[in-house]
């Protein structure tokens, strides 16, 4: 695990953490990167491969007890082969004078999630219960059996959800979708009133290999990001979901391609931030 990005505004602070394993392999299942001691895990990413031919997502999420962030990734059809190094990030975040376990067990972040029934395109929604922000949020899609469902979308369909899909590729294969929302308490006692602000989707060109970046700005402190493949058959399918927190800037960057056949489609990425308001 290293730390390639921080920035702390007012009594907040954020870091984001990067890791990858030492070895190339075709497929990942659950690759884990940590946030450091006193932090929770409210946003990250995962990264597999454009090229040759590619191997795409499959989860993004964090695990149960916020202290990291979960990426999958495969290389889609056996005669399509791919390895790679699967790149995982997570993005922590830390209020002072409390400890991530007073974060945690007063409620003041929780994690929420919804699954989906089984089928060729797995999509759900998870809300944000009342009194609190959306944070983040991520996904995982499990296939039973057949070839495998992958990742379309994961994004804030609104200030108050989560929105996650996933669609089989040129293989018949059910897939089940678990959505996650990240959520933050509006006001926190001793802290003051939180306030987060979602980014307009930025929007890509059209074409096989597409990329967006959405740019947070000043004023708020990076938790999350997601993208939106606007896609037709056969698919168009995200391989990059990656948060940055650099001096020059913070924001998401997402790409999505064409997998086994041409199938031109735009891309929008979307970040999130938090600051306490004064």
């Amino acid at each position: 695990m290293v730390q390639i990005g921080e920035k702390k505004l007012g009594k907040l602070t954020v870091k984001v953490f990067q890791d990858r394993p030492s070895k190339e392999m075709n497929d990942f299942l659950d690759f884990g990167v940590n946030v450091s001691s006193g932090m929770i895990a409210v946003g990250g990413g995962v990264e597999g491969a454009r090229t040759p031919n590619g191997a795409l997502i499959t989860a993004s999420y964090p695990n149960t007890d916020l202290t990291a962030w979960l990426g999958s990734t495969k290389a889609h059809m056996g005669e399509f082969p791919n390895p790679h190094r699967i790149s995982v990030f997570s993005i922590g975040l830390s209020v002072d004078g409390m400890s991530a376990e007073e974060l945690k067990s007063e409620e003041h972040i929780i994690l929420r999630k919804q699954i989906s029934e089984p089928g060729p395109y797995p999509q759900k929604q998870t809300p944000v219960p009342n009194g609190y922000l959306l944070l983040g949020g991520g996904f995982h899609v499990e296939y039973p059996k057949g070839r495998g469902n992958l990742c379309t979308a994961s994004f804030p369909q609104n200030s108050s959800s989560w929105l996650a899909r996933a669609k089989a590729h040129f293989v018949e294969s059910d897939g089940i979708m678990t959505t996650y929302a990240i959520c933050i308490r509006e006001k926190i006692p001793g802290i003051g009133t939180i306030k987060n602000k979602i980014m307009p989707p930025t929007e890509s060109s059209t074409g096989d290999h597409i990329s967006a970046v959405s740019e947070l700005g000043n004023g708020f402190l990076l938790t999350g990001g997601g993208a939106e493949v606007h896609w037709t058959e056969p698919g168009n399918l995200l391989w990059r979901l990656v948060p940055y927190i650099e001096s020059t800037g913070q924001g998401y960057e997402v790409s999505s391609k064409a997998h086994a056949a041409s199938s031109p489609a735009n891309l929008s990425a979307y970040s999130i931030g938090i600051r306490v308001s004064t």
